[in-house]
């Protein structure tokens, strides 16, 4: 005799066991969080630096970021 649904062990069950806590709350200040954002724009702006430039070469390179700095003074102004 075939054994029905109900009959099966653990069909009911959830794969992976429910937790009762909840989720941790942060522990990082406001202060923390920006800094951490900061560096993480930061380090990649500064890994990929070497690549912009032997890509693009020095004189078109060294242009672009002039160009980028202006405009980010600019937009700061604005502000």
């Amino acid at each position: 005799m075939a054994k029905g649904e109900e009959g099966r062990p653990g069909l009911g069950a959830p794969l992976l066991p429910q937790q009762q806590k909840s989720a941790p709350e942060g522990r990082a200040s406001a202060w923390q969080t920006f800094f951490n954002i900061v560096v993480s724009i930061l380090g990649t702006g500064v890994l990929g630096l070497p690549f912009a430039f032997k890509t693009a070469g020095w004189l078109v390179a060294s242009l672009i970021i002039l160009l980028a700095g202006v405009s980010t003074f600019y937009s700061m102004i604005l502000l």
